[in-house]
């Protein structure tokens, strides 16, 4: 009788897990593409003449509209040199994509900074804002170097949807 009452409390249990679980597993492994991706800036080849400043990423609907996950990662940057010289220095059409043996093809720009907060076509929905720019008043020669990779599929992570 024990063995059939630890069994009926047990089988609701199994199920609720069951159904809650992918909402859990598929965030992290979100977060985990994100984290990989955004690594990618870390091999960056710093300079005199560059200074790394902050590193953010964010994951989720980031552009467009309907489902989809999206990657993006920033690396704010200050340096005298011009927006297209960052470009040609640290364009890389080898950055690897968020999710391993996809097709698609990532996505890099340099956005000069004129806020504390990035202004850039990949980041439609979501935020990014510099902690490191919040006493900043002149934002001339920042920039944010930025990589983007979108378009798979949301799965059962809310922020996708």
């Amino acid at each position: 009788m024990k063995k059939l009452k630890r069994i009926l409390i047990l089988i609701p249990i199994i199920i609720i897990l069951i159904i809650v679980s992918p909402f859990v597993i598929c965030p992290i492994i979100n977060d985990i593409s994100l984290n990989s991706f955004s690594k990618q800036l870390d091999d960056l080849e710093s300079r005199q003449d560059i200074t790394f400043i902050e590193k953010q990423s964010i994951c989720g609907k980031l552009n467009g509209n309907g489902n989809g996950m999206d990657y993006l990662a920033c690396l704010l940057v200050k340096s005298d040199l011009s927006a297209d010289e960052l470009n040609s220095l640290y364009y890389n059409p080898n950055f690897k994509t968020a999710k391993k043996g996809s097709n698609s093809i990532v996505d890099f720009e340099v956005v000069p900074i004129t806020q504390n907060k990035l202004i850039s076509k990949y980041l439609e929905h979501g935020e990014i804002i510099f902690d490191k720019l919040s006493s900043v008043s002149d934002y001339s020669n920042y920039f944010a170097l930025v990589i983007y990779d979108g378009g798979y599929s949301a799965d059962f992570d809310i922020r996708g949807h």
